[in-house]
């Protein structure tokens, strides 16, 4: 929190925050295989299985790899457009909600939306 107090461009760091938080609630990806283009969101795990029904590719996953493993101070360019600020926390939630039984999406993510509506 202190660093963002002391930062003026915040624009990702609801974003990254949520990747950072997966990981307590234990259920943060694994980075095996980093490498490969797509993600099994059932099994939490980058992936080549096209064949798989939970899996996704696509610039979602390049920005949510982008995410994983930086620092706060990494993270303010990272994505740069509203839609894709959207489409990755569209995916954080659905990717929460496989895994945690009573997740919620919360009420608060439109204004979030409207919040950092840039470009």
């Amino acid at each position: 929190m202190i660093w963002l107090d002391n930062s003026s461009n915040y624009t990702n760091f609801h974003i990254h925050f949520i990747i950072k938080f997966l990981r307590y609630l234990g259920i943060s990806p694994d980075k095996t295989n980093i490498i490969f283009d797509g993600f099994d969101m059932l099994n939490g795990e980058f992936s080549n299985d096209s064949q798989n029904i939970n899996y996704i590719n696509g610039n979602v996953i390049k920005n949510f790899k982008g995410f994983l493993g930086t620092d706060f101070d990494e993270v303010r360019d990272l994505i740069t457009s509203s839609f894709e600020r959207k489409e990755l926390l569209e995916f954080l939630m659905k990717y929460m909600q496989i895994h945690m039984e009573n997740f919620r999406r919360p009420q608060s993510l439109n204004i979030m939306y409207d919040l950092f509506k840039r470009k």
